[in-house]
């Protein structure tokens, strides 16, 4: 308080002043008309604003509110009646109609189940790469009813397409609007509908029919852009990041364009992911079969790019299953069967280096060198083209080209071995062992001059010092057995076969060395070819065989060439041996023109002639 005389200021409430003591009643007087006529202001304020909303007020709700005015009570039918007005005048928000699309591929596997916002008439929005592959198409409803796709609306370089569904209930449903730009946008969630918030619009850009906004999410980014109530664009959450934006015609203006099956023959049919899937999913098919299938996939084009590959097919999904089905293959003995089926393009095409290694195993396992050479020259040829040359490729065809060889002497196909040879040494020139094969071809053209040049014009590794040692021996005894014939044959053999020419017109003649048979034998053929006609009058003699006695007709040989060794006028019988058609014995009348030195265990005979 203030005295109005001293001006004193003090807090307690007084009738007197605590400092001179004036009288304090004045001022309390005129505080309690100021608070009187505040008072009848707000009152005649509060009387004015009823009788203004009386004058605006319907008649009936007028009535109503000189009732509640009056103190009486509410009349509710008035109410009521105001309410089924503001019905009528507003009708209900349009709804957003949540289901279920699933999609499956040609063998039946289900390859997407997504939330799909369903506008009328019928259209929902899918990313368009998400429908790739997809065979059969099935809406499932909220109330279970389970919906066909008629067919759907996509353009050339579009993101999104749009799907109608048949016999789609479209009333009470949000319509689908082309975006206005000058209008407010608001989003819904499809995971939680109360969810609706405002959407401000950042960059844009334009594409066909739509156009595109950044818009994430992370919680619940499946979702519709609504203007006024209608649907105008979609979000798809992880299925494809943004905000899509609809700029084409009203969607009760929009007819399907394509059937589903047009879409899958367009995007799907016919290529390496189609043949992948049915490779895959026929439960008829043998191992063998389904391998074959799963290669030849590879040949085709894919349709899809690698984003859009399902991961069941994806490339080391493929390459596992075909692992997998090589190794039960080799459980089974039927490793031959498979390399017929990976031609190095192919291979490549997979591109799976483990694959590789086990084509190359079962190549060597199976002695198909030929192929395992071709399949590493494929490899090499396309490391050139990248310029990344690939050292332990060329270290595996090394050993390929060794083990190859070894094979081919050992197996005596000597013609071949060189042929190898030569390709090898060409490649390796500086390999020791495919070095070394080429001194023991020359020992076998038993010249020891070349393999002794051959030996000396390099140094080896210790590891091969008792094949050098060998070499040295052999190219030794060959030198010893110069000016005589060399037979080889089997180490261990009883038999020893020899080809020799016999007759002015050299005829090759097979033979075996008999030193059991007293004299030389050809077969009835090779008389008829050397003219003889066995018919006439010719000497016979008695022969003995292993089917017993009988007169065999004699004639004489002109000569026999033996390794550049000819003696002539040489007596023979003919007599067709049972059992060894076209073969003839050398019996001793001939080999008694040479000393002979017999060496089973090394498979050596030695001719020298007398």
């Amino acid at each position: 308080m203030i005295c109005p005389k001293c001006h004193t200021v003090f807090d307690l409430p007084a009738n007197f002043c605590p400092q001179c003591g004036a009288s304090m009643l004045r001022s309390g007087g005129r505080i309690l008309m100021i608070t009187a006529v505040i008072v009848m202001l707000i009152i005649i304020g509060a009387y004015g604003y009823v009788q203004y909303q009386l004058a605006r007020a319907p008649e009936g709700a007028k009535r109503s509110l000189q009732t509640a005015s009056r103190g009486s009570s509410v009349d509710r039918s008035a109410i009521d009646r105001r309410q089924a007005e503001r019905s009528a005048v507003q009708p209900p928000r349009p709804s957003i109609v949540a289901a279920e699309l699933i999609l499956t591929d040609i063998s039946g596997r289900q390859i997407l189940s997504t939330p799909v916002a369903v506008v009328a008439p019928g259209w929902f929005a899918l990313p368009a790469h998400a429908g790739i592959g997809a065979y059969t198409w099935r809406v499932v409803m909220a109330s279970g009813r389970l919906l066909e796709v008629e067919g759907g609306i996509l353009h050339n370089a579009s993101p999104v397409s749009l799907w109608q569904l048949s016999s789609a209930d479209s009333q009470g449903q949000a319509e689908l609007m082309p975006w206005s730009p000058d209008r407010p946008l608001t989003w819904q969630s499809l995971v939680r509908p109360e969810s609706l918030r405002p959407v401000r619009i950042g960059p844009t850009e334009n594409l066909v029919d739509f156009v595109r906004i950044p818009f994430d999410d992370e919680d619940e980014a499946l979702g519709v852009f609504l203007q006024s109530g209608q649907v105008v664009g979609w979000s798809f959450g992880p299925l494809m990041p943004g905000g899509y934006l609809w700029t084409g015609n009203r969607g009760n203006d929009l007819t399907p364009e394509f059937y589903p099956d047009d879409f899958y023959r367009l995007t799907f049919a016919g290529g390496r992911e189609e043949a992948l899937l049915l490779a895959l999913a026929d439960e008829d098919l043998s191992d063998l079969q389904r391998l074959e299938n799963l290669v030849s996939a590879y040949r085709l084009e894919p349709r899809l790019s690698p984003r859009e590959r399902p991961a069941h097919i994806a490339p080391a999904a493929i390459q596992a299953a075909i692992r997998d089905l090589i190794s039960r293959l080799e459980n089974q003995d039927q490793v031959e069967e498979i390399l017929r089926f990976f031609d190095p393009p192919t291979v490549l095409t997979i591109a799976d280096p483990s694959l590789t290694a086990d084509l190359l195993n079962v190549a060597r396992e199976v002695g198909a060198y030929a192929y395992a050479n071709e399949l590493i020259d494929a490899f090499q040829a396309a490391a050139s083209v990248q310029e990344t040359p690939n050292r332990n490729l060329q270290q595996l065809q090394a050993e390929i080209y060794r083990d190859w060889l070894n094979r081919l002497m050992a197996e005596g196909n000597i013609d071949d071995a060189r042929t190898v040879h030569r390709e090898a040494a060409e490649r390796f020139p500086d390999d020791p062992a495919i070095h070394l094969v080429g001194v023991e071809l020359a020992l076998q053209d038993q010249d020891w001059v070349r393999a002794e040049r051959l030996l000396a014009a390099r140094n080896y590794p210790s590891e091969m010092r008792d094949r050098v040692g060998r070499l040295q021996r052999e190219i030794a005894a060959l030198k010893g057995q110069e000016g005589m014939i060399v037979i080889r044959f089997r180490p261990g053999s009883r038999t020893i076969p020899v080809v020799a020419r016999v007759g002015r017109d050299l005829i090759d003649q097979r033979f075996v060395i008999d030193t059991g048979a007293s004299i030389v034998t050809v077969p009835s053929a090779t008389a008829k070819m050397l003219g003889i006609d066995i018919a006439d009058n010719l000497p016979r003699r008695l022969f003995y065989s292993a089917t017993g006695v009988q007169h065999a007709v004699e004639i004489i040989l002109p000569l026999i060439e033996l390794d550049g060794w000819v003696i002539e006028n040489v007596s023979a019988l003919v007599v067709d041996l049972p059992g060894q058609s076209g073969v003839g014995l050398m019996g001793m009348n001939y080999l008694n023109n040479f000393r002979m030195d017999v060496n089973t265990g090394e498979g050596i005979l030695l001719l020298e002639p007398r």
